[in-house]
């Protein structure tokens, strides 16, 4: 994992989207999967709400589904992140 600090909120982005594209054999792991990745970029993203950083959660709530997440809501999950999806 690159140093989080030189870019946040772009690094976040990049290895989410790089998380993302990864198949989980149990859909439910979704968010204990990358939590190795929030817990290193605590300093930058304070701690994190369903996935999303709480120093930039209002930025965060603004993300956006594109062709790689499935077009039905991940159960267990909330909607709005993008844990859900």
């Amino acid at each position: 994992i690159p140093d989080p600090s030189r870019h946040f909120p772009d690094t976040f982005t990049l290895l989410l989207g790089q998380y993302l594209r990864r198949n989980l054999r149990h859909e439910f792991d979704i968010l204990n999967a990358f939590t190795a990745v929030l817990t290193r970029m605590k300093d930058d993203i304070g701690a994190h709400l369903w996935g999303l950083p709480s120093k930039a959660l209002a930025a965060a709530l603004q993300w956006k589904t594109d062709q790689l997440f499935p077009t039905t809501q991940r159960a267990g999950f909330p909607s709005w992140s993008w844990a859900g999806w």
